[in-house]
């Protein structure tokens, strides 16, 4: 497997993405909506799209209303995972930006993204040698995973 530039996320969504797995690919650019500058879908004709593309897998659902889903960015856009789970149909849980009416959910107190780099590849830049880093799932995962599975 070559390491560079790998990255794999891991994200909480609202809803099941139809299909499970796939990939989403469409044009996005900066523009200001509301009192923020956010990253939207446009047409590729827009002066300022730049092509982006996600692959994603869903690995489990928790009673239709979340899932559990793995990401791997295939170009590297500002916001382009978060913009593309909305795109889906399925945004990530906790975004104040994104999808504000949604942002803040009893069973996700936090005042975060369920967004998660678990696996980062890169090439050092000196030596060339492979480096891959990866990280657990943080706590607040966790603690969503299990009081679901109360609530069940």
């Amino acid at each position: 497997m070559c390491i560079r530039d790998s990255k794999i996320y891991w994200a909480i969504v609202y809803g099941n993405p139809k299909p499970p797995q796939g990939s989403i690919s469409c044009f996005i650019a900066k523009q200001i909506v509301g009192d923020n500058e956010q990253m939207v879908v446009v047409d590729q004709s827009h002066p300022a799209a730049q092509h982006s593309m996600s692959y994603y897998s869903t690995t489990d659902v928790a009673a239709r209303r979340f899932a559990w889903v793995t990401l791997k960015p295939v170009t590297g856009r500002t916001h382009q995972l978060r913009v593309h789970m909305q795109q889906l149909g399925n945004p990530i849980i906790g975004d104040p930006r994104y999808q504000p009416d949604l942002a803040e959910h009893p069973l996700w107190p936090h005042k975060r993204l369920a967004l998660h780099a678990e696996t980062l590849g890169i090439v050092h830049p000196e030596s060339g040698a492979s480096l891959l880093f990866q990280a657990e799932w943080p706590q607040e995962f966790r603690d969503f995973r299990r009081r679901l599975k109360r609530k069940q």
